[in-house]
């Protein structure tokens, strides 16, 4: 299933004008996705105001909001950027003198990579700004990449160690959503952040206590893991922050979990 894709560019501008930022804030999707050209890269960020020696990649977990929602609120903000919005997640490429302004408007936590310099290093920036973004907090809402490397050994490093994690844990329970569409891995990390209240996490996901002890126990089926025990908690929370770094889509986006998406 396609994953639907919003984006904009908002540069300086005091107005909205769809076709145009649309037309221009296609290029972050064109790096994220690999497929930019280097020799017209460099062009085209300074026609949208931007540098690529400059910049910084930003992720935030927002909930999914139409472009026209998104241009309203970024139109007065006086600066140059690029968003994308796929999911569950928003992508930003700005300047980190705008980090906290575009956090403001964002109303969310908001991670951000070391610049990217180059299109070669978007892939790694990602990863990063995913990275930070997994530990901002109301308290802490703006994470800088460089604030947290090599300060949080027990989380994943790279795609690959993250994958693992992810497979490893709750693979099984990623299949299982995949086939039946029962939203498990939803529900344990609902269930978890709510700190393992049975009845905070069946309000928030606003159904019966019995239908979420039920979804409980099939994801200790389903991971040979207690939720009763402190060390497979916090194993499964581990695989649900390397779901995050990963940028793995929530219950509403309709995606699958493989690589590709």
């Amino acid at each position: 299933m396609q994953r639907k894709v919003d984006y904009f560019c908002a540069a300086q501008w005091p107005t909205f004008t769809p076709p145009l930022t649309r037309q221009n804030a296609e290029l972050l999707k064109e790096i994220v996705d690999q497929k930019v050209k280097a020799g017209t890269l460099t062009r085209r960020l300074n026609a949208c105001g931007l540098s690529l020696d400059a910049a910084i990649l930003g992720v935030a977990r927002a909930a999914p909001l139409p472009l026209t929602e998104w241009a309203r609120r970024f139109e007065r903000l006086e600066t140059s950027l690029l968003l994308l919005s796929r999911g569950q997640e928003v992508l930003v490429l700005l300047s980190s003198k705008d980090a906290e302004a575009v956090q403001a408007i964002l109303g969310v936590p908001l991670g951000l990579s070391d610049s990217v310099h180059s299109a070669d290093r978007m892939i790694e920036a990602l990863r990063e700004a995913r990275l930070a973004a997994a530990h901002g907090t109301p308290e802490r809402p703006v994470v800088h990449h460089a604030q947290i490397a090599d300060r949080l050994p027990w989380l994943p490093q790279s795609i690959e160690e993250a994958w693992d994690t992810f497979r490893r844990i709750l693979g099984a329970v990623a299949a299982h959503d995949e086939q039946s569409n029962a939203r498990l891995l939803h529900t344990l990390r609902v269930f978890l952040e709510h700190n393992r209240s049975w009845q905070a996490a069946a309000n928030a996901l606003n159904i019966h206590k019995t239908s979420l002890t039920y979804r409980i126990r099939r994801v200790e089926e389903l991971t040979g893991r207690s939720l009763s025990s402190t060390a497979d908690v916090a194993a499964l929370w581990l695989a649900l922050q390397a779901a995050d770094i990963l940028g793995l889509p929530g219950p509403s986006d309709g995606e699958g979990y493989g690589p590709g998406n």
